[in-house]
């Protein structure tokens, strides 16, 4: 979920009095409440969400609209742990386009010179022919497990996330679990 909060413009060197980024805070505040409210009454209905703002001096503004968790209706907080969404694609974007133009990676080099050694992975679609191109430009052919309901992985994630267990750190290749095993949604690189 994204969403475009206009706020003006701050350079650097601007400081903002006390005053100024409680009404800042106050307003991002009331537009994420707002945006949560209209959400209700669309297909997306997130239970929740959560907005951080860097000011140039460094200090942080956080706010939070809805719920943690929807069927306990546990409020949602700033320090609630989430998923981050499709940020994490654009940074490992970003790193493999570095290391690619520094000759360390090769786009259309098989994923199995990195990971045909793992356990798991003959087990994963398209296995053999799934390049570091493929991964990037979501053409694998491997289904979305996020949203997929029969991966488990909603629940898997609801499990993990309680209270007792929210400073645990997860192995990405806990995830990869939920994706073996299944028929490729279509060939690589279609």
């Amino acid at each position: 979920m994204s969403f475009l909060f206009p706020l003006g413009t701050l350079q650097a060197e601007d400081t903002l009095s006390t005053t100024a980024i409680e009404q800042l805070s106050a307003r991002i505040q009331k537009e994420l409440d707002s945006r949560f409210d209209a959400a209700q009454h669309t297909d997306e209905q997130f239970p929740g969400a959560t907005v951080a703002v860097a000011l140039p001096d460094g200090t942080l503004l956080s706010v939070a609209s809805g719920y943690a968790d929807n069927d306990s209706q546990i409020p949602m907080t700033v320090d609630a742990r989430m998923p981050t969404g499709s940020i994490g694609k654009t940074y490992v974007a970003a790193v493999v386009l570095s290391l690619v133009a520094d000759g360390s990676l090769d786009l259309d080099a098989p994923i199995a010179q990195w990971l045909g050694d793992a356990d798991w992975f003959s087990r994963l679609p398209n296995h053999k022919t799934i390049t570091l191109r493929h991964l990037l430009n979501h053409c694998s052919g491997i289904i979305d497990h996020v949203f997929d309901s029969g991966s488990g992985f909603q629940d898997y994630l609801k499990k993990q996330l309680r209270p007792a267990n929210m400073d645990r750190a997860f192995d990405p290749r806990e995830f990869v679990q939920f994706v073996l095993d299944r028929e490729p949604l279509f060939a690589a690189g279609e």
